[in-house]
């Protein structure tokens, strides 16, 4: 995972409205634009850490877009593969969940 500062960095390399990456699925093979992490809804990151990647896709996409998604049909493994073209172009890291900071001592301190 990256740190504060290099998504920081990303962020300001990625073009303002996003990235256009490829969806490509048995089903269809059509392109979406991803805005930039810092426009995302909280709840999107969310869903794409629990790995619900059709909540993600329609809170970050535009209406346009998730309809492109939802007719695609994508496996996860379509899904992977997308992520990947979008870090590829975008340079940013769709992360993953860490476990909780919780302190190791067992008993309250006085």
């Amino acid at each position: 995972m990256t740190g504060p500062l290099e998504a920081l960095q990303a962020d300001t390399e990625a073009p303002p409205d996003g990235v256009v990456v490829p969806l490509v699925t048995d089903k269809a093979d059509v392109t979406v634009l991803v805005p930039p992490p810092g426009r995302w809804r909280t709840r999107a990151n969310r869903a794409l850490r629990a790995g619900d990647f059709d909540e993600w896709a329609e809170l970050v996409l535009s209406g346009q877009d998730y309809a492109a998604w939802v007719e695609a049909d994508p496996t996860n493994d379509d899904v992977e593969t997308f992520f990947l073209a979008w870090k590829d172009a975008s340079g940013e890291d769709k992360g993953k969940s860490s476990a909780s900071q919780r302190s190791s001592r067992s008993t309250a301190r006085r």
